[in-house]
């Protein structure tokens, strides 16, 4: 019983902070504890009031809906086979203009790419995220970062700081496809 009275007192002591504690081993004498009185502050004005709230207030309003972007199924690979660009000839545009730069694609893995004064033939592949240019061989590889199409539904894509507009000619045919008939002719964009 003295084990258990001892830690009480003890407890006691902290919790008033002040007063006299006996600590009587006699079991029949109960410790003494002086409590001081605490005041009672009776006027309203002496502890400032909450700020009302009305139910309007509390209602908390809800956040745009989210916009409409297509999600990318988990399952679903970005490098899996996607074809950009198939049997056809593009002309090339950078930042929207005009630079007489062509890709003839004679399937759609492999083809030209030519210029005003030259031309390269090429291999690619072709996925959900990028397109990779082989010119020349496997050792000389160019990859454009496909992005969304632009007003005209051309593909386009990124390298850096530019962006690379692929806009089909559907005039054009890649096996007879000579890019001195349309060079120096003006803007090509089919809408």
């Amino acid at each position: 019983m003295k084990k258990a009275i001892l830690p009480a007192l003890v407890c006691a002591a902290l919790l008033t902070g002040c007063g006299t504690v006996s600590t009587s081993t006699d079991e029949t004498t109960a410790p003494t504890t002086a409590v001081p009185e605490i005041p009672v502050i009776q006027e309203s004005a002496a502890v400032p009031a909450a700020p009302v709230v009305s139910e309007e207030e509390e209602v908390i309003p809800e956040a745009p809906p989210a916009p409409d972007v297509p999600a990318i199924p988990a399952e679903d690979d970005l490098n899996a086979e996607y074809l950009w660009l198939d049997t056809g000839v593009y002309e090339m545009y950078e930042n929207g203009s005009h630079v007489d730069k062509f890709f003839v694609f004679d399937d759609p893995y492999n083809g030209r790419f030519l210029t005003r004064d030259s031309g390269v033939g090429f291999t690619c592949e072709q996925s959900k995220i990028a397109i990779t240019f082989h010119m020349g061989g496997v050792d000389d590889t160019t990859v454009y970062v496909m992005g969304e199409p632009d007003a005209n539904g051309n593909p386009t894509a990124d390298m850096g700081s530019v962006q690379y507009t692929f806009v089909y000619l559907p005039d054009e045919d890649p096996s007879t496809f000579d890019p001195a008939n349309l060079i120096g002719k003006g803007d090509l964009i089919v809408d």
